[in-house]
């Protein structure tokens, strides 16, 4: 007998929200809930899209690419994405 590994879906989970289970309860992967939450921050997605677009770079490169981001909110999404 093997043992399945259960990949959990936003589908999975929302299929358990709709059985009356909660979001993030048993049914749902706890690190998909996390990047979501994440991701879903005020100007996170737009650091991820220039760092996937220019690679690796350097503070004041991001800071640059995303003109109307304080250097303070940078900083902290910087830190929530390491």
């Amino acid at each position: 007998m093997t043992a399945r590994k259960v990949v959990e879906t936003p589908e999975r989970c929302a299929g358990a929200a709709a059985a009356g289970g909660e979001m993030g309860g048993p049914h749902c992967c706890p690190l998909y809930h996390e990047a979501v939450e994440l991701i879903g921050r005020r100007w996170t997605g737009a650091i991820v899209e220039v760092l996937l677009q220019g690679g690796p770079m350097r503070f004041s490169e991001v800071a640059h690419a995303v003109p109307e981001l304080s250097d303070r909110l940078l900083s902290e999404r910087m830190k929530e994405l390491e």
